[in-house]
């Protein structure tokens, strides 16, 4: 019996339990009194249960102790948030996340992992909106003000203009240095 750390995995709602000796589990079955645990490795038959707060093992593993593996979810983990928050390519973020870790680029293919990372990115973007208020909402929504950038990076002047009822309303993106500008001639 040991004590033992939760994880958030990098898939979503996912929990990974280790206790520091290189061997990791996922949730198998829980229960009201105790928690079924099985090995993350395809393969290994190893189990383990937990009860009043101790993961017991049980089986042998059948490989090798791997010590990397964290480093390697946040790996993952850092990918998956900067492909959710940023509109750089996939193999720039892929590219700048490996190169900062030291020996895991051979462990994560980039042609393996982009589905991964497109799911994410799609995952983040906002709905498509039912009408043009909805849209406006999303303007302003900070989760998306990553998507409202200019190619240097500055955030471009969006707005909603409603018009008379008959008139309808209109969405508008100006670039910043035009915004100045616009703002003139709406004054007149």
């Amino acid at each position: 019996m040991m004590e033992f750390v939760t994880i958030e995995g990098f898939r979503t709602n996912s929990k990974i339990f280790h206790c520091n000796n290189g061997y990791f589990y996922k949730l198998k079955c829980s229960r009201p009194n105790s928690k079924s645990l099985q090995c993350l490795t395809t393969d290994c038959t190893a189990t383990g249960l937990i009860v009043d707060n101790l993961l017991y093992e049980k089986h042998t593993h059948t490989h090798d102790p791997d010590m990397g593996y964290l480093a390697l979810v946040n790996l993952k983990k850092n990918i998956l948030r900067r492909c959710a928050e940023e509109c750089t390519p996939h193999r720039i973020i892929y590219e700048e996340e490996t190169s900062r870790t030291q020996g895991l680029e051979d462990r994560l293919e980039y042609t393996s992992f982009l589905r991964i990372m497109e799911t994410a990115r799609a995952a983040a973007q906002p709905k498509i909106p039912n009408d043009l208020m909805e849209y406006a909402g999303d303007l302003v929504d900070p989760r998306y003000s990553h998507l409202f950038r200019t190619a240097n990076g500055r955030a471009m002047f969006k707005g909603f203009v409603m018009g008379a009822p008959d008139a309808g309303s209109a969405v508008v993106f100006i670039s910043p240095s035009l915004e100045k500008h616009f703002q003139l001639h709406m004054l007149l």
